[in-house]
């Protein structure tokens, strides 16, 4: 099974997973995500429902709204900090990958600067530095192949809805 396929999630359906009640568009809406036996899957709750599944013990939560059908929504900055920095523990080879796909795309943004690559016996750190707080952080590289990466990145864009 190649990683496309391993990775592949159902994208956000426009409805609360509890109640099923349609979001409209420009309206406000709460998404987490959550482990499962498939790895990270996305639940998207209303206002209402979502004062029941705050506690339910999500990996990370964030409220969003529903964009107009003609635009193509852009992640947002601070969510994929917040969820790079989530990622710091990372014990899978999907999480790994994530937080090294991540890290491509905010060094891009210009939020993470390369300041070193270190190389040790079990393989190569970027050792990165965050532009707005300072702090070096390390990011192990699992060596993805050009295809690992895109389904990485396309698999990180259907968790949130939107693109790196």
């Amino acid at each position: 099974m190649t990683l496309s396929q391993q990775w592949r999630v159902a994208p956000s359906r426009g409805a609360c997973s509890r109640c099923a009640a349609e979001f409209p568009e420009e309206g406000v809406f709460f998404s987490a995500l959550s482990e499962s036996e498939e790895g990270l899957a996305r639940r998207d709750y209303c206002r209402d429902c979502w004062q029941e599944a705050d506690g339910d013990g999500h990996f990370c939560f964030w409220r969003t709204r529903r964009p107009p059908a003609d635009e193509e929504p852009v992640l947002d900055t601070e969510l994929m900090l917040d969820f790079f920095d989530r990622l710091r523990s990372a014990d899978t080879e999907e999480k790994v990958a994530f937080r090294f796909v991540l890290a491509l795309s905010l060094m891009r943004r210009r939020e993470l600067k390369l300041q070193e690559v270190a190389r040790g016996p079990e393989g190569e750190d970027l050792v990165l530095r965050k532009r707005r707080s300072g702090e070096q952080v390390k990011v192990h590289n699992p060596e993805l192949d050009e295809e690992q990466i895109q389904a990485a990145a396309a698999r990180l864009g259907q968790l949130f809805d939107a693109r790196l």
